[in-house]
C-alpha cells in the first residue's frame, strides 16, 4: 500500500475508539426535557424510567371456582419426575445455538459443546442440585443490564434498548428448565384442551 495505513493495530484501534465513544451515554434529556451530564443523575433518571415501566398498581384478581384441575397420568408424572441423563443437557447446549455471543463469564455454546466431555458430568451434578433445591448459586445468576443508544440526538431513556449480559451456564439451566416446563405444561393443557 503506498498512500495508505499498512492494516496495522493502529489503524483498527481508530473505528473501534470512535465507535466506543458513540456508545456512551454521557447525556440524557430528563422529563422537563433538560439535558443533564451527571452521573448520578443519568442514573436515576434510568432508574426511574424502568421502575415505573415495569411497576404495575395491584389488581384484585379473578380466581375461577370450583377448581378442576387437571391430573397427569402416572406414566406423565414418571416422565416429569425422572432422572435427568447428560445428553438430555447436551441436547439443551445445542439448542442454544453454537454461535451466540459470548455471556458475561465470556464463554460460548461453541466453547462448551467443544469441551463437554471434560465438564459434562459437573454440568449434570449442578442440574440434579438445581430440580432437587430449586436454587443456583448466586455467581451463575448474575447479569449486567446495558443500554445501547438507538439514536444519537437528544437521548431520552427511552431511546434505549437494554440488553441483558447472563452467563453461558444460566442460559443453559433456563434453556433445558423451559424445555421441561413447555413438556410438562403441554401434558396438562392437553388434558385441559387449552391451546398452547
Amino acid at each position: 500500500m503506498k498512500l495508505g495505513d499498512e492494516n496495522t493495530k493502529f489503524f483498527h484501534r481508530f473505528p473501534a475508539a470512535k465507535k466506543k465513544r458513540r456508545n456512551l451515554i454521557s447525556e440524557l434529556v430528563n422529563d422537563q426535557e433538560v439535558p443533564t451530564s451527571s452521573y448520578v443523575e443519568i442514573e436515576g433518571l434510568i432508574l426511574d424510567f424502568y421502575r415505573l415501566l415495569y411497576t404495575k398498581a395491584p389488581q384484585p384478581g379473578h380466581f375461577p371456582s370450583p377448581l378442576n384441575w387437571a391430573v397427569l397420568s402416572n406414566d406423565q408424572n414418571k416422565s416429569l419426575t425422572s432422572e435427568l441423563s447428560v445428553e438430555e443437557i447436551k441436547s439443551a447446549l445445542k439448542m442454544l445455538g453454537r454461535s451466540k455471543v459470548p455471556g458475561l463469564d465470556g464463554f460460548t455454546p461453541a466453547f462448551l459443546i467443544k469441551v463437554w466431555d471434560k465438564l459434562k458430568s459437573d454440568f449434570h451434578s449442578l442440574f440434579k442440585e438445581f430440580y432437587a433445591n430449586g436454587k443456583l448459586n448466586a455467581c451463575i445468576m448474575e447479569n449486567f443490564i446495558c443500554l445501547i443508544k438507538k439514536k444519537e440526538d437528544d437521548l431520552e431513556v427511552k431511546d434505549c434498548r437494554p440488553i441483558s449480559l447472563t452467563t453461558l451456564t444460566y442460559k443453559l439451566v433456563e434453556k433445558y428448565w423451559l424445555k421441561d416446563l413447555r413438556r410438562s405444561s403441554q401434558a396438562l393443557l392437553t388434558l385441559l384442551k387449552v391451546p398452547f
